[in-house]
């Protein structure tokens, strides 16, 4: 008979199932009886949760009907080296079936073109899923812990932090360069900078992302300024959700601002964004205000995201109808009349002061609240169950009447 042996390995750990060994035992199967070898597929750093007909390598052999008609039997070592799943392998041995090709694992003797061999492998391949699914089971576990002791668990690494070595582990602590930028860029933004004028100025000073990009945007820098990552909440998944102990409340790490700065942060940018909102989306600092000085006609900024700047250009030269104008960068312009303009009327600063309303209850009642809110919205939006849902609230009310009567 045409053997086709199949080698598989999740990861070169084990020398028992190693492909050298895999190898051998098929070699040495084909040559006691006398079996024509056709080939050796090898995945490897395959799950056994791929199905056969998927698995990059041996696949083809299942699928091309020019490679089907070259074997008659298919050839495993193990039975764990074919299959981890009792539906794949079944879905496989009926296809075999219907095929006229026959299965064989050495190790345990199996033949499953016999009633007795197929129905020895539904059982061994029993054990196999159950075994895959409890190695899945202890991943997540093992996961979990290392993220409930506020351990780092690998990934990118959030801007403002830097990964420290502790123990047979690792944790995230405040970088000491780039945690005072995130200070610095938080008190900026709750005075009143915008975060266009903000990104400009971190691009102009050669600062870094988190990414190594050395052009900063506006959504970048406030998704950082609005992840509770940088008030030390730990968070896992994607999207990122808030890591909570056995009491509801967010587990936590050195933050790098205060509870209070990042709730002032908040508030300054829903205020920007409400005004923002309140604007055209292609209103300009000099929009109606700067004209071409050859044409008269009307300047427009053409933004350029990937540059950070963008320039304004001559309306007719935008419409084709005759001037040649050169355009000018925004922020040269925008700087210029600014400057100008300050020259002539004087530097009055006008600001206007946003306070944080002043909680009645405690910092430590603030964050229980809190906790309540989240875990109401993580309900509303399917991310928690009922029954995780009555238990963490339960607790959590418990311990906010307990501060409340504190008082």
């Amino acid at each position: 008979m045409r053997l086709l042996g199949a080698v598989r390995l999740s990861h070169e750990t084990d020398d028992s199932t190693s492909p050298e060994r895999q190898r051998e035992v098929i070699s040495g199967y084909a040559k006691v009886h006398g079996h024509e070898l056709a080939t050796i597929t090898e995945d490897l750093d395959v799950s056994g949760a791929v199905s056969p007909f998927s698995r990059p390598n041996l696949g083809p052999w299942l699928t091309l009907p020019s490679m089907i008609s070259q074997w008659d039997v298919l050839v495993i070592a193990k039975l764990d080296r074919l299959s981890r799943s009792l539906l794949d392998f079944s879905s496989l041995v009926r296809w075999c079936q219907a095929n006229g090709k026959a299965i064989i694992s050495v190790s345990e003797s199996l033949d499953f073109s016999t009633p007795a061999g197929r129905l020895m492998a539904n059982v061994l391949m029993m054990f196999a899923e159950f075994e895959r699914e409890r190695m899945s089971e202890r991943r997540r576990e093992a996961k979990d812990k290392i993220i409930s002791n506020a351990q780092w668990n690998g990934g990118h690494v959030p801007f403002g932090y830097q990964a420290v070595k502790q123990g047979s582990g690792w944790m995230l602590a405040p970088d000491p360069v780039t945690a005072p930028l995130v200070r610095e860029i938080a008190d900026q933004i709750i005075s009143g900078k915008s975060a266009n004028s903000i990104c400009r100025d971190l691009t102009a000073q050669g600062h870094l992302t988190s990414y190594g990009k050395t052009i900063w945007r506006s959504d970048v820098l406030i998704a950082i300024l609005r992840s509770p990552v940088i008030k030390g909440w730990i968070t896992t998944g994607n999207p990122p959700e808030i890591v909570r102990d056995i009491e509801g409340m967010p587990v936590t790490r050195e933050p790098i601002v205060s509870d209070e700065i990042w709730s002032r942060i908040q508030l300054a940018l829903d205020a920007a964004s409400q005004a923002k909102g309140d604007r055209r989306s292609d209103a300009h600092l000099l929009l109606r205000v700067a004209f071409c000085a050859a044409c008269g006609s009307t300047m427009y900024a053409q933004m350029k995201r990937s540059r950070g700047y963008g320039y304004y250009v001559c309306a007719s030269r935008l419409q084709s109808t005759g001037c040649s104008e050169k355009s000018v960068r925004t922020d040269t312009l925008e700087d210029l009349v600014t400057s100008t303009l300050l020259a002539e009327c004087g530097d009055v600063p006008m600001r206007e002061k946003i306070t944080a309303p002043v909680q009645d209850n405690s910092a430590e009642l603030a964050k229980v609240s809190q906790a309540i809110e989240d875990l109401e919205e993580q309900f509303i939006s399917g991310k928690i169950s009922a029954e995780r849902m009555a238990g963490l609230t339960s607790r959590l009310v418990a311990r906010q009447e307990a501060l409340r009567s504190a008082r």
